[in-house]
């Protein structure tokens, strides 16, 4: 059964603190309902538990939990250094989340097709890219990769519809920055969808700056934003 909500009547008492194990069954539920879009929630509750489970563990992730008056209401998961949390999850949760995502994808034949034309090329060369020595991680032409491999990642940030409005996302938000900067990281990246379905509105009222848009793996239209942290961010 679900939990309920204390009343939107009763003042509200927020609290944040790390997300523990016990946190996962809500998390990945929350994440299936809030964020269905993108791959991994379709590859199934054991991979998304796994994959939730490595930002907790990984040193360089944030996963954070937001709880009013003691019920956990929303999560954050993210990365103050993306190349070097995915390093350590390829390393250390690799052979974990291979099986359960090649599982995910045995048992949706669409899915797996969509994922072998469309993404299985742009993983493999992420893969070897992140197996390489960080100084050859350079293109031809002398570029290092993309900039969103070697700053901050806020990857998912998912609030109860009941429990919105009363502050939580800001204060997840505001959480994993101030990781970023005790890490001593200077600039956070982050993709939403665009439009009325993202939440671009939200993030430039924190003051995160739009970075482009573009057209995302699952042919939706996206949106990138930054947040470079030697500028003082917006409130709310």
């Amino acid at each position: 059964m679900r939990e309920q909500l204390p009343s939107a009547s009763r003042p509200t008492a927020l609290r944040l603190r790390a997300l523990s194990t016990r946190d996962l069954g809500f998390s990945v539920r929350l994440h299936g309902r809030a964020l269905p879009t993108g791959l991994f929630p379709r590859l199934g509750t054991a991979f998304l538990r796994a994959y939730h489970q490595s930002f907790a563990a990984s040193p360089h992730g944030v996963a954070v939990v937001v709880e009013r008056d003691g019920v956990p209401i929303g999560f954050l998961l993210g990365a103050t250094r993306n190349r070097e949390h995915l390093r350590w999850t390829l390393r250390r949760r690799g052979l974990l989340l291979a099986p359960l995502g090649a599982l995910g994808l045995l048992r949706r034949p669409v899915l797996a097709s969509s994922f072998i034309r469309v993404r299985l090329g742009r993983y493999v060369r992420g893969v070897v890219k992140l197996t390489r020595p960080p100084s050859s991680n350079r293109s031809a032409g002398g570029r290092s990769l993309p900039v969103s491999l070697d700053v901050a990642g806020l990857a998912h940030i998912a609030i109860d519809p009941e429990a919105r409005g009363h502050g939580a996302g800001g204060m997840l938000v505001t959480a994993f920055v101030e990781a970023v900067r005790d890490a001593g990281v200077g600039s956070a990246h982050l993709v939403t969808q665009s439009g009325g379905d993202g939440a671009g509105v939200f993030y430039e009222r924190l003051g995160w700056r739009y970075v482009r848009g573009r057209v995302g793996l699952d042919g939706d239209a996206v949106s990138e934003y930054q947040l470079d942290l030697d500028r003082p961010t917006g409130g709310g």
